[in-house]
């Protein structure tokens, strides 16, 4: 994705965002550059971005256009591997400053499935009290049935061919057992409405 954002015409991340939050009936009211340092401390230096000890992002401010409270959404840069982690904990100990929230994971490359990004992984389950996935994120053998409620929808079908060796047998019964409704969109690496995997899980 990387990539293909810098081929388009509008590059990066920042225009998408722009056309999803102008298609929610969003009206953006300032978007800023800011940085982390190491303790998770917002920087507005441009000074500080050229820090490779820094984590780069951007602060964007909007309303619903008929009213209501101000909102603010916040996009980083990170590495959030184990070794990216220890190397740049800004954004992680800024995360920390945040209540228990909910998650969203989609077409996350099953990285969580791996040692290399345990701390992630043990952040989400202890941050969140809601947890939305496709099958790419959080493995369910680590949603301990005792904390977490999980519901089902759509299809399991495993990955598809380039991720696998992360099928989830645990995954493929849990569905058989609970006649999981369907779902009419696609969502992640199997974007078929008759393929999709859907999760939620609530503490």
């Amino acid at each position: 994705m990387k990539i293909d954002l810098q081929h388009q015409e509008l590059k990066g991340t920042l225009p998408i965002f722009y056309v999803f939050l102008a298609r929610a009936g969003k009206t953006i009211t300032d978007v800023s550059f800011i940085t982390l340092d190491k303790s998770g401390i917002p920087d507005l230096s441009l000074l500080s971005a050229r820090s490779k000890a820094y984590t780069p992002g951007v602060r964007i401010a909007f309303t619903s256009r008929e009213g209501g409270p101000k909102q603010t959404m916040f996009y980083f840069t990170t590495d959030l591997s184990n070794d990216g982690i220890k190397s740049q904990p800004g954004f992680m100990k800024f995360c920390e400053t945040y209540d228990i929230g909910g998650s969203f994971l989609k077409s996350s490359s099953y990285l969580m499935f791996v040692d290399g990004f345990s701390t992630v992984r043990s952040f989400l389950l202890n941050h969140s009290k809601v947890i939305v996935q496709d099958d790419s994120g959080i493995p369910v053998s680590f949603l301990n049935p005792e904390k977490w409620q999980l519901r089902f929808f759509g299809n399991y079908i495993g990955p598809i061919d380039l991720f696998k060796q992360n099928f989830q047998p645990q995954l493929q019964a849990l569905y058989s057992q609970s006649n999981p409704p369907p779902i009419d969109f696609g969502f992640g690496y199997r974007f078929s409405r008759k393929e999709t995997t859907l999760m939620f899980a609530g503490a």
